[in-house]
């Protein structure tokens, strides 16, 4: 591939939690896993160690109650405190990006870099975004377009 991929876009809070959302995705799924143990214990303790259908009939609406409760919560809190990161300025989000074989071209209105392929840790990918991730926590969020596929090879040829 010798060809430059053009990127010219605007990150939005929504970009920012789902890359905020790699980084906890396992912790969250083994919160989530000892919060339904924990959950079960105690509403088993309730019943003295021997529930029966009847007690598991109203203990399963409740779990589903407090993972649904947790949920809500976790997604409130992430959408504050990412709020609050994010920032209010709509330019310090503006990213032009130039990919091609010899690397990644960077540029904000703040800053300017160029990135050899090398450099790259990882990418990852979720249903709309690509994630370049030049250490284990830091990434550049590319929302997915219409250069989908070219980015995908370019990503398997050189990442």
């Amino acid at each position: 591939m010798n060809s430059t991929i053009h990127l010219n876009y605007q990150l939005t809070i929504r970009d920012y939690m789902d890359y905020q959302f790699q980084f906890i995705k396992k912790s969250l799924l083994t919160l989530g896993l000892i919060l339904n143990v924990v959950l079960l214990v105690i509403l088993l303790a309730i019943t003295g160690f021997q529930a029966g259908v009847k007690e598991w009939k109203w203990m399963v609406p409740v779990i589903i109650v407090v993972n649904g409760a947790a949920g809500a919560l976790y997604y409130m809190l992430m959408r504050a405190v990412t709020g609050k990161s994010f920032g209010k300025g709509a330019s310090a989000h503006q990213y032009d990006i130039r990919l091609s074989d010899e690397g990644i071209r960077l540029q904000t209105p703040a800053t300017e870099g160029n990135y050899a392929w090398s450099e790259v840790y990882k990418v990852a990918e979720s249903r709309k975004r690509f994630f370049i991730f030049f250490a284990e926590n830091t990434a550049l969020i590319i929302p997915k377009d219409e250069h989908d596929s070219a980015l995908r090879a370019l990503f398997k040829a050189h990442a």
